[in-house]
């Protein structure tokens, strides 16, 4: 991604809910949040220089604008249905060498969730519903979408493949799942105890990135609950 010298780089983040400090560390950044809530809009526009309140399917924008767009847990809350729309939406608003970095939930097609899945009412109850999840798929329909919209991939990872963080395991089964596999049971029931407190959540979670650091790289991507992206409009 290039820019003159001293020119504005142009940002926009999709879903941008109460903002993002970290989009607005140089002062020659200006930053574009949307979203539908407008609670979230308020707060954000503290830290952003425009905010609109409109769908991301709709965004009120010129063409060929921004250096960067960039949405974090928005695509996999998207029906299915609309994503077409949505990634030329992002792809409309790009200027020609633009970037897209997304952080993306995704569906595993293997570990935890392929047993959940087994509970169709259950799994819409527990994994989609109690989440908004309603447009999660896997990895690879993630990519393929861009890439029929013209996008170049750069760089893509998938993470939270088997370590994760304090909690999320509670949240996913620490209800009628119990009673279907003995140690669901057991790891839900542990995983709500150490994820009570704060303090406790935090020092498992430390306690667990040497695992993280370990394990990730070698369990295949099909495991994974999250996929990060960079993506490139072509220049023409």
């Amino acid at each position: 991604m290039t820019r003159l010298p001293g020119e504005i780089l142009a940002i926009l983040d999709l879903g941008c809910g109460t903002g993002n400090q970290d989009l607005k560390v140089e002062r020659d950044y200006h930053v574009v949040g949307v979203d539908i809530s407008l609670s979230s809009l308020i707060e954000a526009g503290r830290i952003y220089d425009e905010v609109y309140k409109a769908s991301v399917t709709q965004l009120p924008l010129p063409q060929d604008i921004f250096h960067c767009v960039c949405s974090f847990d928005l695509i996999g809350h998207i029906p299915v249905k609309q994503k077409t729309t949505l990634i030329r939406e992002i792809y409309r608003v790009l200027r020609p060498g633009g970037l897209s970095f997304n952080y993306i939930e995704v569906e595993p097609s293997k570990g935890y969730t392929s047993w959940a899945k087994q509970y169709p009412d259950l799994y819409k109850k527990h994994f989609v519903e109690k989440d908004g999840h309603f447009g999660l798929e896997s990895y690879q329909t993630v990519l393929e979408r861009f890439r029929n919209q013209g996008f170049s991939l750069l760089e893509y990872k998938v993470l939270a493949k088997m370590i994760l963080r304090p909690g999320v395991y509670a949240r996913r089964f620490n209800n009628e799942y119990k009673s279907k596999l003995f140690v669901i049971n057991a790891i839900a029931s542990l995983d709500a105890m150490l994820s009570k407190s704060a303090v406790t959540a935090g020092i498992v979670a430390i306690a667990m990135k040497p695992l993280e650091i370990l394990f990730e790289p070698i369990v295949p991507d099909d495991y994974g609950g999250l996929l990060l992206t960079v993506h490139r409009k072509p220049v023409s």
